[in-house]
């Protein structure tokens, strides 16, 4: 129950992080600054945090195996790789999907600064 319920808010929060800051880089480039490079590694850390959280939670609701006592830091430091494993071995083509829409995360910011510096 408890891992359900941590699965879902930290989907939530990194969507969250994810449009915030998207937000944000669309105001600032619109007014014609660059944000530095440590507030993209920032947001970066902090979704890659939440999606490991993500995973590790779904492990655990899903009942599979965890490796070690340091999972998470393991699905912290090995998500692009071992999380499209995890997600295509656990959901097959909705795991796809899901890969899919986290790399779109990850890739929105990036995206949005460069249509705002495009339109500006």
């Amino acid at each position: 129950m408890l891992a359900a319920r941590l699965r879902v808010w930290n989907v939530i929060a990194a969507c969250v992080v994810s449009f915030l800051f998207s937000i944000y880089v669309a105001i600032r480039s619109f007014g014609g600054h660059a944000l530095p490079d440590e507030l993209y590694r920032l947001e970066f850390s902090l979704v890659t945090l939440l999606l490991a959280g993500w995973l590790v939670a779904d492990s655990a609701d899903r009942r599979r195996f965890s490796p070690s006592f340091d999972h998470g830091w393991f699905m912290f430091w090995a998500l692009p790789i071992y999380g499209p494993y995890y997600l295509i071995s656990t959901r097959r083509w909705k795991g796809v999907a899901l890969c899919v829409a986290i790399v779109g995360l990850f890739l929105l910011p990036a995206v949005v600064e460069l249509l705002a510096r495009h339109d500006s």
